[in-house]
Order: C-alpha cells, then sequence, then structure tokens
C-alpha cells in the first residue's frame, strides 16, 4: 500500500477515534448510548484494519454470529438419544466498504450555487481555494426587532437570501441496508444553525435549540435542500471555521463519514472613497443647532441625507462603525456598536432592520477613549509588496498602558483576516483617535492608487506663517475665537509665532493653582516634537499600507498641550484632516488661521491640494459645537456607505 495512502487511512482512523473519545468525557453531543458504542466500535474496528493494512494482511470481515457453545457429552453417561448437532447460524453479509449511500454539496466554489462534486474537507482561500461560506444573519428580517439569529425559523420577506445551502444527495443506483441511519453534526457547537430547507417557515434541525448533532427520522430518497446561517461573526475564542459532518451509520456500526469545513463571511468596513448614502448626526439641541443646518446643506449637496437623532451625546462617530458582509450571491451592512459607556450605546441597535444588521463585540465597562470608533479606520484598496488588499486595511490606535484599546474588539477585527488591521501610535494624543491625524480622499486618477492619504503637519502650518510673518506680519488669526468661553485668542501672525505652549488659558489657571504641573516652552518647539510623532505615524502607514510620497498630502495642523494632562496634546487650530468625506466633497473643520485680503491661508492651502483631484471643498465652522470640546467634524458624525459586496474570498492572508 503507498505510503500516502496509509497515512490518509490513520488520519481518518483518528479522527474517529478522536471524535469518540472527545464525545466520551463530554467534549460533544454523544446522543444515545448505543451509539456512543457503535461509535467505539468503529474506532476500534477501523483501527484493527489499518494495523493489518500495514503489514499486508486483508480487513477483516465483520465477525459473523457466534453459536451458542454446547458441552461436549460425558461419554460414561448414557442418554435416551444423542443430542442434536447444533443448527449453523449464517453469517450476515458484509456491506460494501466502497459503496457511500449519501453525499452532502456546498457552494465550495463560491459561484452562488451548490457544486456536483465533494466539498473539500479544509477551506482555502484564493481564486483555485475551495470551500462554502456562511452568512452571519444579524439583520432583522421578522416582523420584531430582534436578530434573525435569536429565532429558530427562517422568517419571511428576504430572510431566505440569508441562507446558505447544504444539499444532501442519495447516491445513485445503491440502497442503503434496512436499518442504516443518517446524521449530521457541527463543530463547534453554537456557531451556526442548519435547517430543515431555505424557504421561510423551515426550522431548525441543528442550533441552540436542537443542538450540535441531528439523526434523520427518514433516509432521503431525493436530495434533500437544507439552509444554514451563522450566529456569530468571527471573533475571540472562534476562528469563523465550522466543520460539518455527514455520517451514515450501518447495522452493523460501520459508519461512513462525510466532513466539510465553511467559513462564516467576515465583517468589512467601507473608507471614504465608497459612496455615502446618508450622514447621521446628533442633535444636542440649540448647542448645535447652526452646526447641524449647516451640515444639512452640504450633506445635501454631495447627494446624501442627514439623519437627525436626539441625544445628550454628541460623538456620533464614536458611537459605531458601519460593516458589510457577504455570501456570493447575497449579503447587507452590519453596524458594530463601540464597547463605549456612553448615552449613545443603545443608539446603533434601532438602526436594525431588514438588511442592516447589529451586532456587539467588546464589554462596556471598563471602557476607554480608544474604544471609541473614531479611533478605527480602513484604508481603500492598497498593494503593499505584491500583496493585494482589495478592501483595504484596518488601522487603530491600541491605546497606552492601562488604557488599552478593548481585547475583545482587537481580536474580533484580527479575526476577520481580510483587511489585516494594524496598529498607530496616537497615544501622545489625548483623545487619542486615528482620525485626529490621518483620513483618505479619493481621486480621479485611472493609474496607480487613486486616493491620497491626508496627514496632520505642523512643520506645513508654520513654513505658511513664516513666509507670512515676511509679508503680512499682522494678519489676524483666531478671530473670535476662545479656547475657555471667556478669554479672546485673537492675535496676529508675529505674535502667534512668538507665543508659549500654555496658550489655553486653563492650563495657565490650574498651573498657577498649583493643580498641573508644567514648565511652559515656546509653542513652535512642542509642535516640532508634535511633527515627530507625526513623522513615525506617517512611517507606519508607508509601511503598512504600500505608499509613495506622491499618495501623501500634509495638512496645516498645530497642537497644544491638554491643559488638564499637559504631556498629552489637543489640536489648537482645528483639525482640518477630521473632515467628512462624501462623494468627492470634503466638508472640513474652519481652521480660522491667518487671513489676508479675506482668505484664510490655511484654508487655501487645503483647498489647492484637493481641488485638483476634482474635490469640492467646504469648510463648516465647528469651533464651539465640537473643537473645544476636542472634536471636530468627522467625530460629530458618522456615515452609512453603499455595501461594497466584494469577492473577499479570494484575499491571500
Amino acid at each position: 500500500m503507498p505510503r500516502t495512502t496509509q497515512r490518509r487511512r490513520a488520519r481518518a482512523t483518528t479522527r474517529d477515534a478522536d471524535d469518540f473519545f472527545r464525545d466520551l468525557v463530554g467534549g460533544g453531543d454523544v446522543g444515545p448510548a448505543e451509539d456512543l458504542l457503535a461509535r467505539a466500535s468503529d474506532a476500534l474496528t477501523r483501527a484493527r484494519d489499518e494495523l493489518r493494512a500495514r503489514v499486508g494482511l486483508p480487513a477483516a470481515s465483520p465477525a459473523p454470529a457466534t453459536p451458542m457453545p454446547v458441552a461436549t457429552p460425558v461419554p460414561a453417561m448414557p442418554v435416551a438419544s444423542p443430542l442434536p448437532a447444533p443448527t449453523a447460524i449464517a453469517p450476515q453479509p458484509s456491506e460494501d466498504a466502497t459503496t457511500t449511500y449519501f453525499r452532502m454539496r456546498v457552494d465550495a466554489d463560491r459561484d452562488g450555487a451548490v457544486d456536483g462534486r465533494d466539498p473539500p474537507t479544509r477551506w482555502t482561500w484564493g481564486a483555485t481555494g475551495r470551500g462554502a461560506a456562511v452568512l452571519p444573519n444579524v439583520d432583522s428580517d421578522n416582523p420584531g426587532p430582534a436578530v434573525d439569529t435569536g429565532n429558530a425559523t427562517i422568517d419571511a420577506g428576504n430572510d431566505a437570501t440569508d441562507i446558505a445551502p447544504l444539499r444532501i444527495e442519495p447516491t445513485p443506483s445503491t440502497t442503503p441496508p434496512a436499518g442504516t441511519q443518517l446524521e449530521l453534526r457541527v463543530s463547534p457547537p453554537g456557531v451556526v444553525r442548519i435547517f430543515d430547507g431555505t424557504s421561510p417557515g423551515a426550522t431548525e434541525i441543528i442550533g441552540p435549540t436542537a443542538g450540535a448533532h441531528h439523526r434523520f427520522t427518514a433516509l432521503p430518497t431525493a436530495p434533500l435542500q437544507l439552509g444554514m446561517e451563522a450566529l456569530r461573526l468571527a471573533g475571540r475564542g472562534f476562528d469563523g471555521l465550522v466543520e460539518i459532518t455527514l455520517r451514515t451509520v450501518l447495522p452493523s456500526g460501520r459508519r461512513l463519514t462525510q466532513r466539510t469545513v465553511v467559513r462564516v463571511a467576515p465583517w468589512i468596513m467601507p473608507n471614504h472613497t465608497h459612496r455615502a448614502e446618508a450622514v447621521f448626526v446628533v442633535d444636542v439641541g440649540a448647542s448645535n443647532l447652526r452646526f447641524r443646518t449647516e451640515l444639512r446643506r452640504l450633506v445635501t449637496a454631495a447627494g446624501c441625507t442627514l439623519v437627525e437623532h436626539a441625544d445628550a451625546d454628541r460623538w456620533m462617530q464614536d458611537a459605531m462603525e458601519f460593516g458589510v458582509t457577504n455570501l456570493p450571491s447575497a449579503g447587507f451592512r452590519t453596524v458594530l456598536r463601540a464597547p463605549r459607556d456612553r448615552p449613545l450605546q443603545s443608539f446603533p441597535r434601532t438602526l436594525l432592520s431588514a438588511d442592516l444588521g447589529y451586532t456587539e463585540q467588546g464589554t462596556l465597562r471598563p471602557d476607554t477613549t480608544f474604544d471609541s470608533h473614531g479611533n478605527l479606520e480602513a484604508s481603500p484598496a492598497v498593494d503593499v509588496g505584491g500583496k493585494f488588499y482589495r478592501f483595504g486595511r484596518i488601522y487603530y490606535g491600541p491605546g497606552r498602558p492601562h488604557e488599552r484599546l478593548d481585547p475583545e474588539i482587537r481580536a474580533f477585527l484580527r479575526a476577520q483576516l481580510v483587511q489585516d488591521p494594524f496598529e498607530v501610535d496616537t497615544n501622545w494624543l489625548v483623545v487619542g483617535h486615528v482620525d485626529e491625524v490621518v483620513t483618505f480622499v479619493p481621486t480621479q486618477a485611472t493609474t496607480g492608487n487613486r486616493f491620497k492619504m491626508l496627514i496632520a503637519c505642523p512643520r506645513r502650518a508654520y513654513a505658511i506663517l513664516d513666509g507670512l510673518a515676511r509679508t503680512h506680519p499682522t494678519a489676524p488669526m483666531f478671530a473670535g475665537r476662545s479656547l475657555d468661553g471667556t478669554t479672546p485668542l485673537q492675535t496676529d501672525v508675529t505674535t502667534f509665532l512668538g507665543l508659549a505652549d500654555d496658550v489655553h488659558p486653563a492650563l495657565r489657571r490650574l498651573v498657577a493653582a498649583g493643580r498641573v504641573t508644567h514648565r511652559a516652552r515656546r509653542l513652535r518647539r512642542y509642535n516640532l516634537d508634535r511633527q515627530a510623532n507625526l513623522d513615525a505615524i506617517r512611517a507606519t502607514m508607508v509601511r503598512e499600507l504600500g505608499l509613495t510620497a506622491a499618495d501623501i498630502l500634509e495638512v496645516p495642523a498645530i497642537f497644544m498641550p491638554n491643559p488638564h494632562t499637559p504631556t498629552l496634546a489637543d489640536a489648537l487650530v482645528p483639525g482640518m484632516v477630521n473632515m467628512l468625506v462624501v462623494n468627492g466633497h470634503c466638508i472640513v473643520p474652519k481652521p480660522f488661521g491667518p487671513v489676508v485680503a479675506g482668505v484664510d491661508k490655511f484654508e487655501e492651502d487645503l483647498t489647492s491640494q484637493l481641488a485638483p483631484l476634482g474635490l469640492t471643498v467646504s469648510f463648516l465652522d465647528c469651533w464651539d459645537e465640537y473643537h473645544v470640546l476636542l472634536g471636530e467634524v468627522h467625530c460629530g458624525t458618522n456615515t452609512l456607505r453603499t455595501p461594497n459586496r466584494g469577492r473577499w474570498w479570494l484575499y491571500q492572508p
């Protein structure tokens, strides 16, 4: 026997034995006692046959029934008549070891239809890979507000389109012996549900209620159509792979086994180059009415709908992140609630509807600033050293010691695989979100990367100011602005260039009161250090996304020490990088930079870089509503984008 055949048989034997002993110690649904004994007998028989094969002996046939032994008569004791000879019992015919009575079929080639050949026992990626996908059915096609995975039936509406097919076919020209049983198992339990059909009204045969093992009451005589849905996304403790086993148990106890592995479809984040449909903003009353009114005008001009939600928590970006999950034939968007213990925590679930799912990852308590989803962004598609990320890559700030991003969120993002997340050091910022310093905008380029990365840059801001100091030294800055609501910030270019870094009046007051320790130095010097932080971020983005200098635009930015934690930075000039990008429109925080002849030179510089890309640039005043509260336009909004149902299975991890 070839060694490869021996190894294959040995592995199959080992799997059956492993299954038996796992069940024996409580690792799965074992069924009735006779089933457990049959599994033990089968595993031992397979092991015996494998040993015989390795030494060149034929496999043993099933043992015939043994007649009851009869005691030998004692010669010295006469009997009236001799005992009749025992009647021999003919051995039962053995089943054909090569016959397979039932076959399992799935959409292993990912074309939206069930394959006609055996499914793979291993799930593989790429254009030549094989293995079916299952959708996490977390939208709501039922009449109530419950997620579809919360009930044991396929609902009406379009719920059936969210179900992946699984078919069991009788093998042509074979008839299983009387007494044959057919069973289906999944592992791990509790992560998928299998229905007895694929149409509305089909009910669970494997799942939270029925368990991980199903024995069919009657053997199918025609192809049996079943349906599958995933009950959860990959994440901590679950890699997204599910093994499905079909077993034919013959009267002799011998079992014919077929296995396949399916993968739960990943949750994939969109990016700013995808089309936007709706923008969400919090209505906090009169305090942001002016902002919302102007935002509505700009969003409408970009072809979007503005959705306002009344709440006391204004940071809509931090509350949630939208993503998409899909099969080859269907899919929908799913909102990920941020593990953030703030009033907006209940809002994402209100969005649950048909084809808009909902999922929670991470725990609300304790939470940190890094758990907010302004700290969770995705790049456009990139090619990094010949490896193509068709859905871009996710990036986030990991946090500081004792203030880390929720480990369940981190595990969840990594388990999706296709966007291969990476970390960006934002721990020098008091808020610490990646959207404070980096963003992406689309371009009309026809070759190379069809986007530009924007990064905050104090070096560029000071270059503009230094030029103005020679030509317009008295150009005003921060006209009508205040950081604390009482102390005017307005100054001119020359005065600003000489400022110390304790520019925030609250910092000066706290230092004077002995409540904060801070030794003031030149604001320019402080920003040179922040530039070093930003240059490190730039290097990370270049390395992880395969960018060139031509892919990056620098945006004027100036930082200052946070008054309560001076070792951490705030934006002094409203962070223009923290913009809302929708359908080629950039809605940018108004910077209140140096003004010459009615033109803000920081605005002019950014517009001169973005307009040639075919982008419309508008500046929106968010100073009082968001900036002095440590956020900007992007922080206060969130965007629902058209789902990109791409072929994620083509990715090569």
